[in-house]
This record gives C-alpha cells, sequence and structure tokens, in this order.
C-alpha cells in the first residue's frame, strides 16, 4: 500500500450506532493506529464510567457516542437502559450510546482505543487494563504475538502474559526489564509465557481457555539462584528477604528473581519491607529496593550493609521514579492534594521526656525515607525526590481533664494543616501529657503517600521505642 496510490483507512464504530463513526488515515508512522477524529455530525466524547462526566485529554475513560445515527436500544431487553443513555448535550430526547470501550483524547485531538472496559483487572488494589500491557509487548522486534489475562493462583489474582517469540531475545528475562521502563510496577506481568503459537477456534478468534496456567514451584526456596549468584551471605539474605516479601504480599512463593513490584509491591509495601528487614538484621532503603527489585540483586547491595549503619544508608537524596499506587493518586486531580493524612494514636502510661521525643522523631525521619519524600509537578507531570533533610513537627502539650482533650484535637487539626506534599513536612507528632493523671497521648499525622494504615503501626512502634530507648 505504502508503494501505492491507495490509501490505508482505520474506520471504527459499532453496530448499535450505525458502525462507522470515526476515521483516521493511517500513514506508516503511528503506533498504536488511533481511531482518530468523528465523521460529520458525530459526537464522541470520553467520559467516566461511573458519573458519565467529561473527562480531560489525555485520560482514559470510556467512550460515548452521540448523533442522529444513534440507535434506539435493544428489541425488548433491559441493556437498553444501561447502554443508551439521555444525551446531555444533545436535543431533547435524545440519546448517546455507552460504547464500553475505553479510549482518551490525544494531544493532538484524535482518539486513541485503550481496550474494552469489560476486559479490566483489579491486581493487587490497581485497575490494569491488558489491552495497554498487550500493546507495550507488541513493541519489542523479539515478539511476534501477546495476549495477556488473569491467573488466580493461591493468595492472589496474578498478571500472566502469553506471547510468540520472534527472536533470540523474546525471552522473559529480557522482556521484564523492557516492561518495567514502559509500565506502571502493577502493570508488568507476574508470569511470562514463551508459547510456538497462540491456541485459536476454529472462527480465528483466541481460544483463552486454551491457554497454558503457570504452575508455581513446590517453594520459592527450591528455585535456583539466578546466574551469577553471589556469596553464601548473599545468598542467606536473599532467602530472608524473599521470606518477608512472601509474607508481606501474600503470596505462595517469591523467587529469588522474583520483581517486587511485579509480584504486586507498591511504595507502602515497599516501606513495610524495609521495616520487617531491619527488624531482621537486614539493612537495605527504599531507593535500595527501587534500583535492586529482585530478592538475589537487593541482597548484593544489602547484605554488605551492616543494621548499624542504616542511618548512614537513609543519607541517600534524589529523584525516585513514582510507582502505580502514586501515580494514580495525582491522576485523580484531588483539590487538596496536600491533605490526605492518616492519624494514629497511643496512649502512654507515662510520657516520655521531651529532649528523647524530639531526639526520637528525628531518628523517624532519618530511617524512614518515605517521611522525606517531597512532590514537585514539572510540565504538568508530578515526580518525587528524597530530601535531605525531613524534619517532623514536634507539639508538646500539657493538658487537664476533658477540657485538655479539646485542645488535643484542636492542635491535631492544626498539624494536619501543616503538611505540604512540595516543601515537607509528610508527617507530624504530637504529644498530650495529662498533669493530672502523667499519662499521655501520642498522635502520629503522616500523608497518604508516605504511609498506609499497616505502616502507621510500625511507625508509631518504632516511635515509642526509641523514645523510651533513646
Amino acid at each position: 500500500i505504502a508503494e501505492s496510490a491507495a490509501s490505508l483507512v482505520n474506520l471504527y464504530g459499532p453496530t448499535e450506532a450505525a458502525i462507522d463513526v470515526s476515521w483516521f488515515v493511517c500513514d506508516g508512522d503511528a503506533f498504536p493506529v488511533p481511531i482518530g477524529q468523528p465523521v460529520d455530525n458525530v459526537a464522541l466524547s470520553v467520559r467516566d464510567p461511573t458519573t458519565a462526566a467529561r473527562l480531560p485529554s489525555g485520560a482514559v475513560g470510556e467512550l460515548y457516542i452521540g448523533g442522529a445515527q444513534v440507535g434506539l436500544g435493544y428489541l425488548s431487553a433491559r441493556e437498553t437502559a444501561d447502554r443508551f443513555i439521555p444525551d446531555p448535550d444533545g436535543a431533547p430526547g435524545a440519546r448517546m450510546y455507552r460504547t464500553g470501550d475505553l479510549c482518551r483524547v490525544r494531544v493532538d485531538g484524535l482518539l486513541e482505543f485503550k481496550g474494552r472496559a469489560d476486559r479490566q483487572m483489579k491486581i493487587a488494589g490497581h485497575r490494569i487494563e491488558p489491552a495497554e500491557v498487550e500493546e507495550t509487548l507488541r513493541l519489542h522486534p523479539d515478539v511476534r504475538e501477546a495476549v495477556v489475562g488473569p491467573a488466580d493462583l493461591p493468595e492472589e489474582r496474578h498478571l500472566i502474559a502469553w506471547y510468540v517469540p520472534a527472536g533470540p531475545d523474546g525471552t522473559a528475562a529480557k522482556l521484564r526489564p523492557f516492561l518495567r521502563e514502559r509500565l506502571p510496577a502493577a502493570a508488568v506481568p507476574s508470569r511470562l509465557i514463551a508459547m510456538d503459537a497462540l491456541p485459536m477456534l476454529p472462527s480465528g478468534k483466541l481460544d483463552r481457555a486454551a491457554l497454558p496456567m503457570p504452575e508455581l514451584e513446590a517453594s520459592w526456596a527450591e528455585s535456583p539462584c539466578p546466574d551469577g549468584a553471589g556469596t553464601l551471605e548473599t545468598d542467606s539474605v536473599a532467602r530472608t528477604v524473599a521470606t518477608i516479601w512472601r509474607e508481606l504480599l501474600g503470596v505462595e512463593q517469591v523467587r529469588l528473581d522474583d520483581d517486587f513490584f511485579a509480584l504486586g509491591g507498591d511504595s507502602l509495601r515497599a516501606l513495610q519491607s524495609v521495616v520487617r528487614a531491619r527488624r531482621r538484621g537486614i539493612a537495605y532503603t527504599l531507593s535500595m529496593l527501587i534500583d535492586h527489585p529482585t530478592p538475589q540483586s537487593l541482597a548484593a547491595v544489602a547484605a554488605s550493609v551492616r543494621p548499624d549503619a542504616a542511618a548512614r544508608a537513609a543519607s541517600a537524596v534524589g529523584e525516585v521514579p513514582l510507582v502505580a499506587a502514586q501515580a494514580w493518586f495525582f491522576d485523580l486531580e484531588h483539590e487538596r492534594p496536600d491533605h490526605w493524612n492518616l492519624e494514629t494514636t497511643a496512649r502512654l502510661v507515662v510520657a516520655p521526656r521531651r529532649d528523647r521525643l524530639v531526639t526520637a522523631v528525628s531518628s523517624l525521619a532519618h530511617a524512614h525515607e518515605a517521611l522525606r519524600l517531597r512532590f514537585h509537578r514539572v510540565d504538568g507531570i508530578w515526580r518525587q525526590t528524597l530530601a535531605d533533610t525531613g524534619a517532623i513537627p514536634v507539639e508538646i502539650l500539657e493538658t487537664d481533664g476533658e477540657a485538655g482533650r479539646t485542645l488535643l484535637a484542636a492542635v491535631a487539626d492544626d498539624l494536619h494543616a501543616t503538611l505540604s506534599l512540595e516543601h515537607g513536612p509528610l508527617a507530624a507528632v504530637l504529644l498530650a501529657r495529662d498533669i493530672s493523671t502523667g499519662k499521655a497521648d501520642l498522635v502520629l499525622i503522616v500523608h497518604h503517600l508516605a504511609s498506609d494504615a499497616f505502616s502507621m503501626g510500625l511507625l508509631m512502634d518504632d516511635l515509642i521505642q526509641a523514645a523510651y530507648t533513646g
């Protein structure tokens, strides 16, 4: 076609809207090929699947079709009320059709197809669009064809990719880093299965039922170490790390070459793994885990870091990639993103000394990298960096009875307002000592991007231990 005078046109449209509603003249350079722009007298809009509110350019949502060519509905079918809905932008009585197709409007105004809404999957709390993963796999020069789907393995749903290699580099070991560079961590398949050909039905469609399901090894401990595995010391550390991840992520097994983020890990679980590892005598940092996401590779850098040197290891600074959960948070475009905070309170029989509490809070910020994160918007894209310092404000009050509790609540509210994603802090501490009883309330406030409900307990435990033993 490229050498002839013919043109190749990509036409898109469902039967419910008289088939062709958009068009794009293929120029040979566009990949993926967009579905283009609407034909005359057709209104196409990308909307929130739940509220039907219009979404901004770049956001992925469901494609709605409006215009005179939209059908009246399905004959004697209940689905009519769900798929053919009133058109808020049309004439009285006009309807628009919910296609069930996911699309986004590109910066050039053209529509790009992103898959089917009914194929979306939830993996480790993240919504994944399989078509996007399949599309990324096909970008690799040594992948001829690929399909992605879920596999409900013990304890967890996993994302699996079946693919047909087209060259010598079409191996899982080569494909995984390729995918990690282009997809959110949660969208990288946890298993990549090579096949001679994908199974097909007589109709020419994919036979999903015939796709082989992966089998879990009997135990991660029986998995061989990757080529070039290190010393006995690093092997021991790697197996301990694998055990921590298996317990933390709730998966049946973790091999020494498994990727933390491909297993469903995110930044908050990464923080939890740092804390749990330290308690087992292994010290590594959040940035180490991001740079070395397998037990074996992480052990190579963590094995030489003694637990008493964790503070020195935590001095790393610089930009850290956003993980899927953080990117999702910013995609929501909250009106006040600084104020999505968690709060936990511990009742203490005896209040700690002021100087020890201040020192403990400083140590907490130094030991837990997530508390030193700062977020900046550059050219419309959110980025995160690790600050060299992470000062956490400490308020100490003396209270008395019920009036004191009212004061405690008011001061805690004020501390919530001090948190700032860009300038810090991401946490605050309040100690309220009851002068009549000597008991105290210790309040820890942390932004949700730096902690979750589980991590709050770990942070509070570390804070209390340091406050009484420091």
